[in-house]
């Protein structure tokens, strides 16, 4: 359905007085109430939220499911509120140290710091410590004000993109390249 106020695709929910079921002549974007005296016009309609693009760079196709529901939350809800787009990329990186390759236990600040004793995140672990930062702003209301626009987000999610690319993809290519060499020529 579209928005009487700004033309755009909205999401709708209706208030239903009976089971409802398809509407048979308008087909299954319609529902109605089930009872022959209900039509479509007599069921309610109430506008939940102009649906709203998906935002931002698409995960890394190596990234874990789990990790990966997170991240395409946060790109669903960060034009609407950058501040949850934050938070969610910040749970999606806690989840993803808890999980291996890192296997990384206590508080998300701890985490990320013992990532600078990792040498292929040496010089990245501070990049990775902004998503921790701006996360925790965004789910506490600190220093992330209603207005701030998506570049926040967008920076965020370049990051674990990139964390996905170090810890998931490189090792995955390397992996297929060294399948390619007979093993008599590997050392």
């Amino acid at each position: 359905m579209t928005c009487r106020a700004c033309l755009q695709t909205s999401v709708y929910a209706r208030e239903f007085p009976f089971q409802p079921t398809v509407d048979p002549v308008l087909g299954d974007g319609v529902m109605y109430a089930q009872n022959p005296t209900w039509t479509a016009d007599d069921v309610e309609a109430k506008e939940v939220i102009p649906a709203q693009p998906t935002f931002g760079v698409p995960p890394n196709p190596d990234m874990p499911q789990d990790i990966k529901g997170l991240y395409d939350e946060s790109r669903a809800v960060a034009t609407i509120s950058p501040r949850s787009g934050a938070a969610l990329l910040r749970a999606a990186l806690e989840n993803l140290l808890r999980d291996a390759p890192f296997s990384l236990t206590g508080r998300l600040f701890e985490m990320v710091g013992e990532l600078k004793n990792r040498p292929d995140l040496k010089d990245f672990w501070e990049e990775v410590d902004v998503v921790r930062v701006v996360g925790n702003q965004a789910a506490h209301d600190l220093y992330f004000r209603p207005g701030d626009d998506t570049d926040a987000v967008h920076t965020l999610q370049a990051i674990l993109n990139e964390l996905i690319e170090v810890a998931f993809t490189r090792p995955r290519e390397r992996r297929e390249r060294m399948a390619k060499v007979p093993p008599n020529k590997r050392r």
